[in-house]
């Protein structure tokens, strides 16, 4: 691989505040990336990452506050020029093209930064992909698809990584794998690289500072031994999770990750109100909007009724009825999604891993959600996939 003599460049967000309407998002936060570490925002889902994150890529423009680069403010900056000075993205829903093999979409990557084509393999090879090179990118395992992603993004000179949920939806086996490349790639090519992580191992083992957020504030700062023995940290990010779900399910049938209703095609059948584990939602749409999309089949009348109890289950997305799905946390898109299931009428609802990137305390209240939907529709088979 050529030497690139780029240093990685040190991210500062100074007093960032950010609204959405009559809501507050963050509330005056400061963060700071420094080069050859991992630093990861924790927080239960809601508490402001996400949109952080946004502000700090360039999505959003921050309402007050400045973000700098190596010194140089690039506040509001767009996404698109923030990659180019080095800041790469990657998202949750990893991005690749499914029909390129894994070498082209590597060479996608050098050809836009000037790189060369031939750094393509050695590039795989860092990443552990050099046997699958000549495979389609769709026939990747999910995690090969993130190793894939990340690979991309250094062949872009990426020297700053911005990961959402990097371990999300991974095997034990996996998640290794992955998590390991992350801190070599901060160990061996000093890369600044920040993610948000909702699983507490991942950040203990492999973040050098925890970022704890809460409503929008920092609350905690500091290694993550330190971050998770704060009382108020542990108060606001434990909870039940899978297991007391699995003790305790209700009249929803639990079922192993094998099983599924989807047909060759990926559709489930006609009677079924599927929830997809990606969650996904009408980003350009308001939560109102997405959830009358979901009940379109309905009168008005059941429409709105269905409507209004999603909102008495979930009563924060009734707090940002009027605001832009798109601009949600990951866990509020991923209740929106749910309350949009919900809003359908069919005789089955089959919920596919419902608590996939999620905080142990949320997938806690998201779990409490689907038995009490379940309870208040005992003539309907409610299923729940999880691992």
């Amino acid at each position: 691989m050529r030497s690139d003599s780029m240093v990685a460049p040190t991210l500062e967000a100074k007093g960032i505040v950010k609204r959405f309407g009559r809501f507050t998002a963050l509330k005056g936060v400061d963060l700071l990336i420094r080069p050859g570490e991992v630093t990861a925002l924790a927080g239960p889902n809601g508490a402001g990452k996400t949109t952080l994150f946004h502000v700090l890529g360039g999505n959003l423009r921050p309402d007050v506050g400045r973000v700098l680069l190596d010194g140089t403010d690039v506040t509001g900056l767009a996404a698109w020029r923030m990659a180019r000075r080095g800041v790469g993205r990657l998202f949750q829903e990893v991005r690749t093209f499914g029909n390129l093999t894994a070498r082209e979409n590597v060479t996608v990557a050098l050809d836009a930064s000037g790189g060369a084509r031939e750094d393509a393999m050695r590039w795989l090879d860092y990443a552990g992909l050099a046997a699958r090179a000549d495979l389609p990118a769709r026939d990747l395992s999910f995690s090969e698809r993130k190793l894939l992603a990340l690979a991309r993004l250094m062949a872009s000179k990426a020297r700053l990584l911005l990961l959402d949920e990097p371990a999300a939806g991974l095997a034990a086996d996996e998640k290794e794998r992955v998590c390991l490349f992350i801190r070599r790639l901060a160990d061996e090519r000093r890369v600044s690289v920040a993610l948000v992580e909702h699983d507490r191992s991942v950040v203990e083992r492999f973040a050098d500072t925890v970022f704890f957020l809460h409503e929008g504030d920092m609350l905690r700062t500091g290694p993550a031994s330190e971050v998770f023995a704060d009382e108020r940290v542990r108060s606001l990010y434990e909870g039940g999770g899978l297991a007391a779900f699995r003790a305790d399910p209700g009249r929803v049938r639990i079922v192993s990750a094998d099983e599924d209703m989807l047909d060759a095609e990926g559709r489930p059948p006609p009677d079924v109100a599927y929830l997809r584990e990606e969650g996904n939602v009408f980003g350009s749409l308001t939560v109102s909007d997405n959830l009358a999309l979901a009940g379109w089949a309905l009168d008005k009348a059941e429409s709105a009724a269905r409507r209004a109890r999603a909102y008495a289950i979930f009563p924060f997305l009734a707090e940002r009825a009027r605001q832009r799905a798109g601009t949600l946390s990951g866990g509020q898109r991923q209740a929106l999604a749910l309350a949009m299931t919900m809003s359908r009428a069919a005789r089955t609802y089959f919920f596919d891993r419902p608590s996939a990137g999620l905080a142990p305390r949320t997938a806690a209240e998201m779990f409490a959600a689907i038995r009490r939907f379940a309870a208040d529709n005992p003539d309907c088979d409610i299923v729940a996939r999880e691992e």
